[in-house]
């Protein structure tokens, strides 16, 4: 059965960085500055791990992964708090003020930074 897990990472060479960074995008979803949140089951993490550590040097570098039962009742604070908002929903286009005689518009989701962080929570915690 799928679980979350967060894989945290310290890597001391910045090409050895990129390669880590570049494969764990593949399997999850970059919530921090080397931090990403992982839909795997136990033996799906362990080969993620497995395919991590010829990239990594281990007497340098250091990659955990730590179990997260549900991901999505998380709290922020700091620079990107309002990052949890924008994950979740998008906004709808401000009103045109000049033409609010006209009939109104339909109104169109407005694409945030965070739309590949949407997408990805709709597909991996949104129930059913």
């Amino acid at each position: 059965m799928a679980g979350f897990y967060l894989v945290a990472y310290d890597i001391a060479h910045p090409k050895r960085l990129k390669k880590i960074h570049r494969t764990l995008r593949k399997r999850g979803l970059p919530v921090q500055y080397s931090v990403f949140l992982c839909k795997a089951s136990h033996s799906q993490m362990v080969r993620i791990l497995d395919e991590l550590e010829p990239l990594i040097e281990p007497t340098q570098d250091d990659v955990r992964a730590y179990p997260v039962r549900w991901p999505n009742g998380f709290m922020t604070s700091g620079k990107d708090a309002d990052l949890a908002s924008k994950a979740f929903w998008t906004t709808a286009a401000p009103e045109n003020k000049k033409n609010s005689t006209k009939a109104p518009r339909k109104k169109k989701a407005v694409p945030q930074t965070g739309n590949v962080i949407t997408r990805w929570i709709k597909r991996h915690l949104t129930p059913g």
